[in-house]
Formats: C-alpha cells, sequence, structure tokens
C-alpha cells in the first residue's frame, strides 16, 4: 500500500505503545534495549532517555467505510458507535470479518493521541449554510494533516477512485447520502456533521467498554 508521508516524531516512552498497537508503524530497539525489553520485534525505534524516536507512515485511504447517522442524536446519546451510525453493506471482503471492530481496537490504542480537526478547505454549502468536514484521528503535524485532507478532497472531487466508492462526492441533503465515514486503514471517522462529531467521542468510549468488557460464560445445568 502507497503511504502518503512518512512523519518523525519523539514521543514518551510510554506512549510508544500507542503506536505499535494501532499497527501504524512496525519498530524495533535499535539501542537502550534493556529499557525496552518488551519489545523485541520493532523496527525504527531509536531511545534516549525517556523519549523516543518513532517513524509513522501515513498510508494512502483505500477502504472507506460509508455509514449513515441514526437520528435523532438524542435517542441515541452515550450508546455504542455500532449503535448510533448504521453502516452500508460495502460487498467487499475488506470491510468484513472484523474490520470495523480492529479499526475500533486500532483507535482505542490512539486514543489518548486522537482529536478533531475541523477541516475548512472541505466544505459542503446547503444554501447559505456551510458545512466543514471534521475528521476524528491522530495527526502530528498540520502537513500531516493536509497531505492525508488532499487525498480526501481528491475522492470527493472523483478524481481519486477507490475499490468501494465511499459516496463522499453526495450533496448533503440527498436522501442516499452517507454522512459519516470510517477509514479503515488509518484509524480515522469524518463527517459534516458537527453535532455529531461533538459526540463522538462518547460513542467511542461506550464501544471501548464494551470491547473491554470480560465475557460472561452462560451456566448449563443438566
Amino acid at each position: 500500500m502507497k503511504n502518503i508521508v512518512t512523519f518523525t516524531r519523539n514521543v514518551p516512552r510510554d506512549s510508544v505503545s500507542a503506536y505499535l498497537n494501532a499497527g501504524w508503524a512496525t519498530l524495533q530497539v535499535t539501542s537502550d534495549a534493556s529499557k525496552l525489553e518488551m519489545l523485541p520485534m520493532y523496527r525504527d525505534l531509536q531511545t534516549s532517555g525517556e523519549e523516543c524516536t518513532v517513524s509513522v507512515d501515513l498510508q494512502a485511504p483505500l477502504h472507506i467505510q460509508r455509514a449513515r447517522i441514526l437520528r435523532p442524536l438524542g435517542a441515541h446519546q452515550g450508546l455504542r458507535l455500532s449503535q448510533a451510525v448504521g453502516y452500508d453493506y460495502m460487498g467487499n471482503s475488506h470491510f468484513e470479518f472484523g474490520a470495523i471492530a480492529l479499526t475500533m481496537r486500532m483507535i482505542q490504542a490512539m486514543y489518548p493521541l486522537c482529536k478533531t480537526h475541523v477541516c475548512e478547505p472541505l466544505s459542503k454549502s446547503i444554501g447559505d449554510r456551510k458545512f466543514n468536514l471534521r475528521a476524528f484521528g491522530n495527526f502530528d503535524t498540520d502537513a500531516q494533516l493536509e497531505e492525508y485532507m488532499q487525498y480526501i478532497k481528491e475522492i470527493q472531487d472523483n478524481k481519486r477512485r477507490l475499490e468501494e466508492n465511499p459516496r463522499i462526492d453526495l450533496t448533503i441533503n440527498d436522501t442516499f447520502a452517507p454522512d459519516v465515514w470510517v477509514d479503515l486503514n488509518n484509524a480515522v471517522i469524518l463527517s459534516y456533521d458537527k453535532q455529531f462529531m461533538s459526540r463522538l467521542q462518547s460513542h467511542l468510549m461506550a464501544t471501548f467498554q464494551y470491547m473491554d468488557a470480560p465475557v460472561v460464560k452462560e451456566e448449563h445445568h443438566a
């Protein structure tokens, strides 16, 4: 898969696992290995004191899951993301076999580093009202975010085609238009709905809590 950009940043030692667990970086201890005995299999990790230098590749978004926000929003407040949106059937195996669950785990691993970014160059209008695209994810630099959003704009403008069309090009008030998207490759959630995005983190926290809940085995009596 083509990488959009490779970025390097210094991160606290206790944040390194977030990158590793999310699958964004494959790292290896190249120095000071005695302090990182639990990380024997990773590449391109250099350690110095309390910080580590991490190189991460941002991938070109190839598989973007379409979804529709379930309304009214208040009726789904605090529920899991899967209960707050309806996912479209994409007709492609890349979107099946637990792909959404894996992406939720990626977001969970990166969650302390994630935030919502307002992408003003990407906007849609209804009459005089303007709606900016919002992206929830981990972008370490403005340049990285701009590079990523350029890919999304090309997809929206039908200048770049994916295996399955995410239909970002449709107008907001189109009856059949999706209004939230999940980038499976980069663990990014996108939407033009400002109110939904302000509630997204509560949906994600409910999702994480559900995923981490212990499995209760049913007792069978003869």
